[in-house]
């Protein structure tokens, strides 16, 4: 299970500024559950599957995945349970002009 409660990224622009690419976002996803992600250029999505994959460390909120407290754990401990996830990413903008049959194909033999 993942479980995001309250998450946010930002990035500083000047003293006292901060630039949300994330803001207050709250997600639950069971095993077994396929999730999809998409959006506009900008929207945080690429900022979100870094958090779920443990490569950002800066920010904040509560992440869960199984019973670890994600958002609690050192460096170290989250390296190791790096290793438990996977994300697939596919850039389907260069995809566009595809069917989708090829897709379904292709996510069958991933």
């Amino acid at each position: 299970m993942i479980k995001l409660k309250n998450l946010e990224r930002c990035y500083p622009l000047a003293k006292e500024k901060f630039f949300y690419v994330l803001r207050d976002i709250n997600l639950e996803v069971d095993e077994g559950d396929f999730v999809s992600v998409m959006g506009p250029s900008g929207a945080g999505k690429s900022t979100r599957l870094h958090i779920l994959g443990m490569h950002d460390h800066g920010w904040i909120g509560e992440y869960f995945l199984g019973e670890a407290a994600v958002h609690h754990l050192k460096p170290k401990e989250r390296a190791m349970l790096r290793a438990a996830v996977a994300l697939i990413a596919s850039y389907i903008p260069a995809l566009r002009a595809t069917r989708a049959d090829p897709m379904i194909a292709l996510s069958h033999n991933i």
